[in-house]
């Protein structure tokens, strides 16, 4: 086809002219496919856009200490995993965390990583020093009788906010149930459960320290509060 026979410009407004009512009708069809196809984008986008769990691996560590035997089993391990956990909510609703888990994968073919940890309370307010300053940093749920009632979150995450705080999980464990540590790191697996009953997962690495004093220095009371039985079943 050439140019020569292609319609000319005349041609074509005397056929719009002489035909208003199909030029109409194809208006309002191809409106209604903008608009179609603007809302499938915008549901699709609503949909995709939803909220995450977040793990800052920079700032969370886990305290590995071994022992010859705990309660009749031998060669046991004790992790405690002190995680800065996050929940980004770009949503135009506000949603509510019922409560945290954390996943560990242990020496095992099955189940690997079964059972998961519950968040327990901490002792203290997460810390760390800054020069000659002390920085106190923010934790999920757990309150205490300071001044700083604003670094205690809630679980309330407003539309479009993102809230980051520390847990504390501990796990005892033995032989094929203990924690598999890859060099300095263990692999974790974070779960943010919700009170609509949807839950949102994130995989990180926390680094290994098996210095206590420095782990109290971060949590004051930390070591005493691991020893108490009350720690030894968080597991679901």
């Amino acid at each position: 086809m050439t140019l020569a026979d292609l319609p000319s410009l005349e041609s074509i407004i005397e056929w719009i002219e002489s035909h208003e009512k199909t030029v109409d009708l194809l208006k309002w069809v191809a409106l209604m496919l903008l608009a179609w196809i603007t809302g499938a984008f915008r549901f699709l986008r609503n949909k995709l856009r939803r909220p995450s769990a977040t793990i800052e691996e920079l700032t969370s560590r886990c305290l590995i200490e071994e022992f010859l035997e705990f309660q009749g089993n031998k060669n046991a391990v004790r992790a405690t995993f002190l995680v800065e956990v996050g929940v980004l909510n770009p949503t135009s609703e506000k949603v509510i965390v019922r409560h945290f888990s954390l996943a560990v994968p242990r020496h095992r073919f099955w189940r690997r990583w079964k059972p998961e940890l519950v968040a327990l309370s901490l002792p203290n307010r997460p810390r760390h020093q800054m020069g000659s300053g002390m920085k106190f940093l923010k934790n999920w749920f757990s309150n205490f009788p300071d001044e700083f009632r604003d670094l205690t979150l809630s679980g309330t995450v407003e539309p479009k906010e993102h809230h980051s705080g520390y847990l504390l999980f501990v796990c005892y464990s033995w032989g094929s149930w203990a924690p598999r540590i890859e060099g300095d790191f263990v692999r974790v697996k974070a779960r943010v459960h919700l009170t609509t009953g949807e839950t949102y997962s994130v995989s990180g690495k926390v680094r290994v320290t098996r210095d206590k004093e420095k782990f109290e220095e971060w949590v004051p009371g930390i070591n005493e509060h691991i020893n108490h039985e009350s720690a030894w079943g968080g597991v679901r």
